[in-house]
């Protein structure tokens, strides 16, 4: 799907809900169903008395949010990797010293 979509890039006059509704394919026809359709739908009372805030306009909470959950899983990522050969040296010590009991 998404090499079709990458060799149409360029069309101008290329519609890709168009295209990929109306796919010979019927899995990647049903897959784009249930991209464009939208599950929840807030109500015209609600959407009346409430803003609607978009991801776009969250982009200034999100980001930093989602560096430090990446940094965070980078540097557990290290430390595990780091301290691994530790771990081994301090069970071999270990191992070496229940034997001799």
């Amino acid at each position: 799907m998404l090499s079709e979509a990458a060799a149409h890039m360029h069309d101008s006059n290329f519609i890709a809900e168009r295209y990929f509704l109306a796919h010979p394919d019927p899995i990647i026809s049903k897959l784009s169903v249930d991209l464009i359709n939208v599950r929840y739908q807030l109500s015209k009372y609600h959407s009346k008395s409430q803003k609607i805030v978009t991801d776009e306009e969250r982009l200034y909470e999100l980001v930093p949010m989602l560096m430090i959950n990446f940094k965070y899983a980078i540097v557990t990522e290290e430390l595990s990797t780091c301290f691994m050969p530790c771990r081994i040296r301090l069970l071999h010590m270990i191992m070496k010293n229940v034997t001799r009991l």
